[in-house]
């Protein structure tokens, strides 16, 4: 679990690009702005700029952004890189190159060796290269000549549209052009080697290439393309048998009706990728079978994330032959026992010679469980005369940077062992139950709600209701759990409670601080409570029934080794950086040094 909470901190690190029409207003804004500050200064030096001059400065930048952006387009092909992006490199390209310049026109100054002005344009032309090269060779894989033009065309046009080539003569522009020349290849070179030595060191200590991985994970995360990535994560998967929980309902005619999923996957790793839509796609499928579903989460972490697609119908397809071979014969179960431990919360029922655990924190934070605390648990089942049990993370409450400790788990588990022991001496009975799903169109997967929508549980045992309502997000604001519970107890259900799927469909869809808005976060208090109460009850039977199907996952090591290439990527960039360039910047003043 570290290495997956490592991963996604990274998350903070995306960021996301303005609108195509703002980029291009920047674009003209910065311009002027650079041409106005360059003008004026070299006016200064050369003497020969006047304000005649002063909008071909500007026009300079401008019209180097823009004509970048369309060849890289055509020399490209980008994949990743739309026309947008491509604008948004050059102007980040563009701002880039101005700091370095008018720095090193004030340090020049400041030593008073003006008279090498060149340099500034030398080494803006330099880095902007750099910069332009590592973007276009990280997010796409075109060869080195092709990523080299590419690179080439923002510095190129700036220094072909650039009044100072023209305003000092020719031998100083031939001159200017050949140092050019040399910078170029130079930082060619460097941008180069610093991309290769991140693959190289990543693959010497993980076999996995970092810049293709970062890549693959780029692609996703701006295009929605997952084949890449889930090709990656195939290769390194390791097979494993899953178990799929299916609580079958049904009315007196036997016919499947309802059911309650609960895979023991965990449902990440992000966006549409892995198992992270799996929570939707269960409930789309089963709907078409006329069958009302549930989906909760099964006590799982990273580790037992799916590896692709395939792997996602392979357990949809084992759910829905299950179904289609079951009779519901069972017409009695336990009722809902509740305990408190601390701030865990257990409910239990007894179904059959099994047991239902429901695992809750709220309004602390509620995370992945560990195996060991499912596997106590279990434990504790056959003590009290039960074959097995299914252990739910409730998933329903989140507070930043808050830590789940061993004492936390503890709880739960003292909890959960008072619930077992009530919900076994409480004897069975007949129920009543109902199942209802539907999709939350007011929102969507960026406002933290999956496809999976609400699915809202209703049993009825022994006189007494109970309501479970499940969201398809990723956890839940405490605060909006509270309101909504007061606002379900107001209206006469004492015994309520909310739950999250932990669906990763909602993760890496905008840069953020944790990557993924929990339920309530940006979702409105007043449209979903009108979701929730919703009541369908019918005298019912149910079945147990256990599947157990060999899936790709992706496994601790896995995990661990994602997180490393992370690590060293990061940590080989800072070293890497710092050296080429001292490198690349003192070859190229040594010319200017020398003479």
């Amino acid at each position: 679990m570290k290495a997956s909470t490592e991963i996604a901190r990274r998350y903070r690190l995306l960021f996301s690009l303005p609108s195509l029409k703002t980029i291009i207003i920047e674009i003209t804004l910065v311009s002027i702005l650079l041409g106005l500050i360059l003008g004026s200064i070299e006016n200064n030096i050369i003497h020969r700029v006047t304000h005649i001059l002063l909008p071909f400065y500007m026009l300079c930048f401008f019209i180097s952004s823009i004509l970048s952006a369309i060849l890289s387009k055509l020399i490209l092909k980008p994949e990743t890189l739309t026309i947008r992006r491509l604008l948004g490199l050059s102007l980040l390209s563009m701002i880039t190159s101005g700091i370095i310049q008018i720095t090193v026109i004030t340090i020049l100054l400041l030593i008073n060796k003006i008279e090498i002005y060149r340099l500034s344009l030398i080494l803006s032309f330099g880095l902007m290269l750099f910069l332009r090269f590592m973007v276009l060779g990280t997010l796409e894989k075109r060869g080195l000549i092709r990523t080299t033009i590419s690179s080439l065309t923002q510095p190129l046009f700036t220094i072909l549209t650039y009044p100072y080539p023209y305003l000092i003569g020719p031998q100083k522009t031939i001159r200017l052009l050949t140092e050019l020349a040399y910078v170029a290849g130079l930082f060619s070179i460097n941008s180069w080697c610093l991309l290769a030595s991140i693959n190289l060191r990543t693959e010497r200590k993980t076999q996995m290439r970092g810049i293709e991985l970062f890549r693959a994970f780029m692609k996703n995360w701006l295009t929605g393309d997952k084949k890449p990535l889930e090709e990656i994560f195939k290769k390194y998967a390791i097979t494993k048998k899953m178990k799929i929980w299916c609580i079958l309902f049904s009315a007196e005619n036997g016919a499947v009706n309802s059911a309650m999923i609960i895979p023991q996957i965990h449902y990440g790793p992000f966006r549409n990728v892995g198992s992270s839509q799996l929570p939707s796609m269960i409930i789309k499928e089963l709907k078409l079978q006329n069958i009302e579903a549930v989906v909760l989460h099964g006590a799982s972490s990273h580790e037992e994330n799916l590896a692709s697609e395939e792997d996602c119908r392979e357990i949809i397809n084992s759910i829905i032959n299950t179904i289609k071979e079951c009779k519901t014969t069972e017409e009695t179960l336990s009722p809902i026992a509740v305990s408190r431990e601390g701030a865990a919360t257990a409910y239990c029922i007894i179904l059959g010679d099994k047991a239902l655990v429901i695992l809750s924190r709220a309004p602390k934070t509620t995370e992945d469980l560990p195996k060991w605390v499912e596997e106590k648990i279990l434990q504790i089942c056959r003590q009290n005369g039960l074959k097995d049990a299914c252990i739910i993370d409730a998933h329903n409450s989140i507070i930043d940077e808050e830590e789940i400790t061993h004492k936390d788990y503890e709880e739960l588990i003292n909890a959960a062992k008072k619930a077992i022991i009530k919900a076994v001496n409480a004897g069975k009975y007949n129920f009543k139950l109902g199942i209802i799903n539907q999709e939350i169109n007011e929102y969507s997967e960026e406002h933290g709600i999956g496809k999976g929508g609400l699915s809202t549980l209703i049993i009825e045992v022994n006189g007494k209701d109970f309501i479970f309502s499940v969201f398809d997000g990723n956890n839940m604001i405490p605060e909006f759990r509270e309101k909504i519970l007061e606002k379900l107890h107001s209206l006469g259900f004492n015994n309520v409670e909310l739950l999250t799927t932990d669906t990763h469909s909602v993760n890496a869809l905008e840069p953020g601080r944790r990557g993924y808005h929990p339920i309530g976060e940006k979702t409105d208090y007043n449209i979903l409570i009108n979701h929730i109460i919703k009541q369908i009850r019918k005298h019912a039977r149910y079945a147990i029934k256990i599947n157990e199907v060999n899936v790709k996952v992706l496994g601790q090591e896995f995990i661990q080794k994602i997180a490393q290439v992370i690590n060293i990527s990061i940590n080989t960039l800072k070293k890497m950086f710092a050296l080429t360039h001292v490198i690349a910047i003192f070859l190229t003043i040594l010319p200017y040094i020398l003479s």
